[in-house]
């Protein structure tokens, strides 16, 4: 038994086909798809077409539809597929990258999820949170105290009169910490075994030629 809507059916499968590269806003097309642009995506369309100066027929190439079913489009509310934006954002983006960005956003998409530009890096990490300053100082009377075995007490008027002294002459801490570092122990080198021979070659003939 052949059902009572296939003639209806059968009469309008042709301009189905024929609409294909393009959605129409309906219920079932919503149902299949998982983004459907909006009404105004037609014209992102027209402007890319023109910032592109191409022709229908050359927009048809791009899209890789036909010529005719760029005309319907332009003269029908049908709205085109969102990978056709996409399409149409990387071909655009050198001339008006504004527009590509409309076209991505129209089609449900960012020019960086379409590795058309890159993704903005991450932010830098916040630098750590110091201490407060005079907690900060107090670690540095206790090292002190510790390395001469005195009370904190006792060594932290020592240093305040050393660092008056110190900033009273300009002088730095990296400066302050070099000149109090102790000197490195001179490096030896080995001496090299054929210049003692050569050398003691030399002294011999030295002393014979003297006697």
């Amino acid at each position: 038994m052949r059902d009572g809507n296939a003639p209806y059916e059968a009469a309008h499968a042709p301009l189905a086909r024929r609409r294909a590269p393009f959605a129409a806003p309906s219920w079932h097309s919503r149902a299949r798809m998982p983004h459907i642009p909006g009404p105004g995506s037609l014209a992102l369309v027209v402007r890319a077409s023109h910032t592109l100066r191409f022709s229908q027929r050359e927009l048809a190439k791009l899209l890789g539809v036909s010529r005719r079913t760029i005309t319907r489009l332009f003269k029908s509310s049908a709205v085109p597929y969102s990978s056709y934006l996409h399409t149409l954002a990387r071909a655009v983006h050198a001339e008006d990258p504004s527009l590509a960005a409309e076209l991505a956003a129209e089609g449900g998409q960012t020019l960086e999820g379409l590795d058309i530009v890159r993704p903005a890096p991450p932010p830098l990490p916040a630098p750590p949170k110091l201490p407060p300053v005079r907690l900060m100082v107090d670690s540095v009377v206790c090292a002190a105290a510790d390395a001469m075995q005195t009370p904190p007490a006792g060594m932290r008027e020592a240093l305040r009169a050393a660092f008056a002294r110190a900033r009273g002459l300009g002088l730095t801490i990296e400066e302050i910490d070099d000149a109090l570092s102790p000197a490195p122990a001179p490096v030896e080198i080995a001496a090299n075994p054929e210049m003692l021979q050569a050398k003691a070659s030399r002294a011999r003939r030295a002393r014979g030629g003297t006697r």
